[in-house]
Parts: C-alpha cells; sequence; structure tokens
C-alpha cells in the first residue's frame, strides 16, 4: 500500500512505497521511512544541492514472446546515505518509482539533488517515459551521460570510473557484489528472497559509498567531474596553476592551437590508436617458446621524454625534402604500395584504396592507388615496410618539434612516481589507486576531440546537430580551461606506434603478435630491447637536462627499492606454447616451471589461458578446455581455424558460456501476461525498455582475411623462398 503525507495545505505527497509481496526486512538491511523524511530535511546541502550520496538501479527480467525481445523491470531500489546511515526505498513498479520521485522533489524544496547510476544508459532506457526530462547529455546515441529533471539529476557511475561494479568494490574496499541467477523469469509480484534483495540493496551500497568517498575528495558533490579523464583535466590544470604563471602558459598554448579547419581536419584524420597486429605467417600455427616484452608506462613515457610539434603552418609540398626534422602532417597519395616483410602496418580504414588491393586482416599489403593522411613519423615507418612506385603529397603542415612544457611533464611524472613508490605500501592504497588511475587517463584525456557533434534526444528520439567547425575551434581556442593542445594528443600515438614499429623492423620475422607496447616473438632478441632501452635513458637524461628535473621522477623505486625507469621494455613470462589467430586473438600456456609457482595466485589449475576481444576470458577457456576434454584433444587444437576449414563452420561458444550480451532497444511499449519461475501469472508492460540477450559467440575467420591465407599460402606453395612468391603483387 501507498502511504500519502498530507501537508498543511491539504497537499497530499506519497512517503514510501513498498509493494504488496515484498520483503520489507531483512537480515542484512532494514528502511526505517520516517527516518528517510527527518534525514533529508536535515542533511547537508549548499545553495544549490543537497550534499549526500544517492545511488539509483533497477533489475530487469528479459523474456521472448512471439519472436519479440522483451524485458521488465520487477524492483528498483535507492540508497541514501546520510553521514554513517544508509537508507534504502525500493519497490515494484514504475507508478511507485513516479510516486517517490514526486515525494523526493517535494522534499527537497529548492534545492537540488544528483542521483548516480552505473550505466546509466541501461536504467535511462526504462525510466525516462515515466518522468518529465528537462536535458538529456550524451557523446553519442543511446549513451547519456547525465539526464537532469527538474529537481533530480541523474549521472553515470561508470563513465566516472571506468570499472565495473564488482571490480570498484574490489580495488576500493567497498561491500562486495553479490551473484543473482539472472536466468530466472521474475516480475512485478515475485515474491523475492532476502538473497533477492540483498543483491538489489548491495548494488546501491556500493554506489553510495564511492558518491561518499567522491564528495570526500572534490568536496561538493557538483564539483565531481562526469568522468575520468575529466579527473586528469582537473589535475592537471591545477597543478600547471600552481607551478607556473598560467597566464603566460595559456598565451603559449593557445598561440600554437590547430584553429584552422582544413589542419584540424588532417590532424583528426592522421590520429589513429596503437598498432595491434598478428604476422600472418603464424596464424593458426602453435609456436613454442614464444618470448614477450612490454614496455612500462609507454603512452606516459612518450609525452615527458619526446618531442612535439608546436605551431603548424601550411607548407609547400614541393619543399618536403628540404622539412626533415620538421613535425608534419600530409595528405599523400601512394602509387603501387607494396609490403616488404610479413608486417602489414596500414589500416585499411584510414586508406582511400582505389584499384586492387591486398588487405591483411584490415591491414594494408598491397594498393594500387592509396591516399591518406599521416605524420612524419608514419612516414617513417612506411618508408621501412613498404615500396612504391610514386608519392604525391596534396596537403603538407609543418611545425617545430619540441618538449612539451615542464609543469606539464612534471604532472604526469609526479603521478609515475607515486604509483611506483606507493604500490603495495600499506595504508597508502587509496593514493597509490588514484595516481594509477589519473596516470592512465593521461593519454585519453591529451586526444579528447575539442570538437563534439551535439546528440539530441526528444520524444524518445535520437538525433544529432553537427557542431560549426571555426566556431568550435574558437571556443576550443578561447576555453579558460585550456592547457593542451590537440597535436600533441595524435602524436603520442604516432610517437608510440614509431618506436613499436621499428623495434619490430629491427627483429623482423620473428616478431608473432604485437599490440601497442607489447612484442611477442621467437627467439629473444635481448640485443634489439637493449638497444632501445639504452635510447629510452639517453632521451631521459636529455628531458632532465632541459628542465632540470631530478633523477627520482623517471627513476623512482619500488616497495623492494629497485629503480623502475619510465618506458624501458621489461621481460615478461615466456610462454611455452602460443597460438594467434588473429588482432586480440590468442592463447597460450606458461612454461611449466612458471605455472607451478605462480598458479595459485593465478587461481587456477589450468595452463591455459585465452584473448579474444569480446568475449570473457574466464568463460571462453573454461568452455575451449570442456571441448578438449570430451574431445580427447589439446586445447591448442580448440582454439583455431583448422579444425573448421568449412567456411560455414567455426568455434561456436554458446550463449551459456560465452556472457556476451547484445542490446535490443524499444522506444514502443508492450503489455503482456508473463509467468514467473514460481509459476505467478501477472501482466506486465513498459512504455520504453532495453532487453540484454545472451547471445553465442563464434570464432569466426572473416571471408576476406581467410582468401588472404589461402592467398598467401598457395603462393608459398608455388615454389621460390617465403619472402620471394609472399612479396610479389605483379598483376599478371
Amino acid at each position: 500500500m501507498i502511504e500519502y503525507l498530507t501537508t498543511s495545505d491539504n497537499f497530499c505527497v506519497p512517503l514510501i512505497s513498498l509493494s504488496e509481496g515484498t520483503d520489507q526486512e531483512t537480515y542484512l538491511f532494514a528502511t526505517n521511512k520516517n527516518n528517510l523524511i527527518k534525514q533529508l530535511q536535515n542533511c547537508k546541502r549548499d545553495k544549490l544541492y543537497i550534499q549526500i550520496p544517492v545511488a539509483f538501479d533497477t533489475e530487469t527480467t528479459n523474456f521472448e514472446q512471439q519472436g519479440m525481445k522483451l524485458a521488465t523491470m520487477y524492483i528498483w531500489q535507492f540508497a541514501f546515505k546520510f553521514e554513517s546511515e544508509i537508507i534504502f526505498v525500493y519497490g515494484r513498479t514504475w507508478r511507485e518509482w513516479e510516486d517517490f520521485v514526486n515525494f523526493l522533489k517535494y522534499n527537497l524544496g529548492k534545492k537540488r539533488l544528483i542521483v548516480y547510476i552505473h550505466n546509466l544508459s541501461f536504467e535511462f532506457h526504462f525510466f525516462y517515459t515515466h518522468t518529465y526530462l528537462t536535458k538529456v547529455f550524451a557523446r553519442k546515441k543511446r549513451h547519456p551521460i547525465y539526464v537532469e529533471t527538474d529537481k533530480i539529476i541523474f549521472k553515470c557511475s561508470y563513465i566516472l570510473t571506468n570499472y565495473s561494479l564488482r571490480k570498484l568494490a574490489e580495488l576500493r574496499g567497498y561491500t562486495s557484489k553479490e551473484e543473482l541467477d539472472y536466468d530466472k523469469i521474475r516480475h512485478w509480484k515475485t515474491v523475492l528472497s532476502n538473497k533477492d534483495l540483498s543483491y538489489a540493496l548491495v548494488d546501491v551500497k556500493i554506489l553510495v559509498e564511492l558518491i561518499d568517498d567522491e564528495i570526500r575528495k572534490n568536496g561538493k558533490i557538483q564539483n565531481i567531474p562526469l568522468t575520468q579523464t575529466g579527473y586528469a583535466r582537473r589535475y592537471c590544470l591545477e597543478y600547471i596553476k600552481e607551478h607556473t604563471n598560467f597566464m603566460t602558459y595559456q598565451s603559449f598554448i593557445r598561440s600554437i592551437v590547430p584553429t584552422d579547419s582544413k589542419l584540424f581536419g588532417m590532424l583528426y584524420q592522421a590520429f589513429a590508436g596503437g598498432f595491434t597486429h598478428a604476422n600472418f605467417k603464424y596464424i593458426d600455427i602453435v609456436l613454442e617458446n614464444v618470448f614477450c616484452r612490454d614496455r612500462t608506462s609507454f603512452y606516459p613515457y612518450q609525452m615527458c621524454c619526446k618531442k612535439f610539434p608546436m605551431r603548424f603552418l601550411a607548407a609547400n609540398p614541393n619543399h618536403f625534402q628540404l622539412l626533415t626534422g620538421k613535425a608534419m602532417v600530409m595528405e599523400c597519395e601512394f602509387i603501387n604500395l607494396k609490403a616488404t616483410t610479413s608486417h602489414s602496418i596500414l589500416s585499411e580504414h584510414k586508406c582511400m584504396i582505389k584499384g586492387d588491393k591486398i588487405i591483411d586482416n584490415g591491414r594494408v599489403r598491397f594498393a594500387e592507388n592509396l591516399t591518406t593522411t599521416i605524420t612524419d613519423l608514419d612516414y617513417d615507418t612506411i618508408e621501412k615496410f613498404y615500396t612504391y612506385d610514386t608519392m604525391n603529397i596534396n596537403l603538407l603542415y609543418v611545425a617545430d618539434y619540441d618538449y612539451l612544457p615542464k609543469e606539464f611533464i612534471m604532472a604526469i611524472l609526479e603521478l609515475y612516481k607515486n604509483k611506483t613508490t606507493l604500490k603495495g605500501i600499506i595504508g597508502r592504497e587509496e593514493e597509490y589507486l588514484r595516481s594509477k588511475e589519473l596516470i592512465n587517463s593521461m593519454y585519453g584525456m591529451s586526444v579528447t576531440n575539442p570538437l563534439n557533434d551535439e546528440i539530441t534526444f526528444d520524444e524518445g528520439l535520437w538525433g544529432l546537430e553537427e557542431i560549426n567547425t571555426e566556431e568550435g575551434l574558437q571556443k576550443y581556442k578561447n576555453s579558460i580551461k585550456l592547457f593542451s593542445a590537440y597535436q600533441w594528443g595524435v602524436w603520442v600515438t604516432a610517437w608510440a606506434r614509431h618506436d613499436l614499429l621499428m623495434d619490430v623492423y629491427k627483429i623482423g620475422e620473428d616478431v608473432v603478435y604485437c599490440d601497442t607496447d607489447s612484442i611477442k616473438s621467437l627467439n629473444p632478441h635481448d640485443e634489439v630491447f637493449e638497444k632501445t632501452d639504452k635510447q629510452v635513458l639517453n632521451n631521459i637524461q636529455d628531458v632532465m637536462k632541459r628542465y632540470n628535473i631530478k633523477k627520482e621522477y623517471f627513476f623512482p623505486k619500488n616497495i623492494d627499492g629497485e629503480e623502475m625507469p619510465l618506458g624501458v621494455w621489461d621481460k615478461e613470462p615466456t610462454y611455452g606454447l602460443f597460438k594467434v589467430l588473429g588482432a586480440k586473438r590468442y592463447c597460450f600456456s606458461y612454461e611449466d616451471s612458471y605455472f607451478e609457482k605462480k598458479k595459485e595466485k593465478l587461481k587456477t589449475n589450468d595452463n591455459f589461458f585465452t584473448t579474444v576481444a569480446g568475449v570473457s576470458k574466464k568463460a571462453l577457456k573454461n568452455y575451449i578446455i570442456k571441448l578438449a576434454n570430451d574431445s580427447n584433444l589439446s586445447p591448442f587444437d580448440i582454439f583455431g581455424y583448422e579444425l573448421y576449414k568449412n567456411k560455414e563452420h567455426y568455434l561456436v561458444v554458446p550463449k551459456e558460456y560465452s556472457e556476451k550480451l547484445t542490446s535490443h532497444y524499444s522506444e514502443q511499449g508492450f503489455k503482456t501476461l508473463l509467468t514467473d519461475y514460481q509459476g505467478v501469472t501477472v501482466n506486465v508492460s513498459e512504455t520504453s525498455f532495453i532487453c540484454l540477450e545472451k547471445i553465442p559467440f563464434e570464432l569466426k575467420l572473416s571471408n576476406d582475411f581467410s582468401d588472404f591465407l589461402e592467398f598467401m599460402f598457395t603462393e608459398k606453395e608455388g615454389g621460390g623462398s617465403f619472402n620471394e612468391k609472399r612479396f610479389k603483387f605483379s598483376k599478371e
């Protein structure tokens, strides 16, 4: 039953509602309804906002009727944290939710309330039809960052942390997330067990614990950034302001940021992520003794130790050869571009190709006519890995190279020093985690696109209003929070790709697989990595000398007293067996001696591990081991393409194992009968919803990649050396 409070002006507002059938008291939790009113009236507040942590969540059930994917909410829950007391409110229907939201608004008076939801985009697609929205802010369709009603703002805590709720609780020592069987059909009349209710309330309890910490760190709830990179931007801005004359610093940044729309467009097109690719020679082959190397804080190293482009100016393409040593961004056309090693490095989606082409799993091996926008660093790697008949430069901008400002570099080094020295120190866990999260956000912060089209939402329909580029660039230049230039972010990954690929070039055909800051190879090739490390140390010395920076920032010591220099290659455990199927698709086992020593920490007795983008590592591993045991094969045989030569059949991980979900959105409501797992049938309805459906995962070889491999291996079988045949691309 819904209880109502009659005010002095005879205005009736609902109190807290609990549906019939809901267990109102549990062993772990109890909600005091009257206490909530008292606490809301007396809690911390400033001129604009209630200063308390509040979290909201729902639990939903998915089902299918007449071929339609449907979902319905069966419990919603709020948590309010007042000092050391947490008050929970929960209900079973959207009508009850509407009543409670009205109750909240009434008790807020003229103040506003911020409510956090972990993965707002999910809950939003259920509740937006049940309230009046005054604003929806999103960077992409269907993924709001925050939404506003007249007095309540719902914000996304997942975007703030970049952690799942389970991982967040584990890392920060909050209440442990519980388990729930989502396959059981539930609805608003299902009698919930204490375990069901506890699961629902623990989720919002974790969130208010998080937001309580965030309010403490930020002073006020409205000061909490929207995203994790927002924290990084704030940290850098405050550090730079504290350590230099900010007006002078910002005047310099304004003098170099790109305001020419053509230049900005070229920089945007030239931006690319890290290099991730498998050497086609080794696709679907079990390799023994694969050596692994990984770069320490690779992106922070680039930002602290490399030189970056300053102010770009248009240049005459005919003067290209005279501009050696300058930073360049250029639109180039290559005729008959051919790879000269087994490594394909140019990404097809960054190129416009006319005529014949050969594509190696998304990367270009041959192109009759290819146009792309690249940096001078990319040009250097193309010269190493390709030949071409002619190259024409259509557009060219150049800039002087120089180090980033000292204050910017020191802001990064402070984080690296803290992350290294505080790791494992009892009592300093929070500082360590904060430094780790911030330094991991530095790259993302630096490459954030300052121009974003406006995502609109009106009566259930998402739209896009394109930004005026010239106006957007002027707004970017004149921002009071400006402290970085967009081209610097573009060059962070350009430098990283260049560094990685230079080592790949030196190692050659032995490189099996690369991913951004790591190399897996046959044979250790210590001499290559040692030479690179020597250059890294030289680069560090140059920056230390230029800016008079103390050694401890580049060589902080860990808990064992060992120096941990920034940017060097680290040796990772050697793989006893390794098999790669493509980018972010591989499996491996450690050497037996290492595995026996570490299996307790690895929490497994099976020396077999998988990494495949888009599917749970644990789920995929368990299913492959099951198949291997059932068929008396090695898991390395199961994981691959060889057993599935018929292109219509590949390894399929059933939805029960895959943990892979797909989303079905609907702005159209429904009303239907639904029977729960207890045998109770009721009418359920939603006015809008999102259905998350478990789906199988198919380890499929694309037709293009399959044809490419078949072509390459056929060429090999035709006679001659491996290279002579595989890299002869004549049009016969």
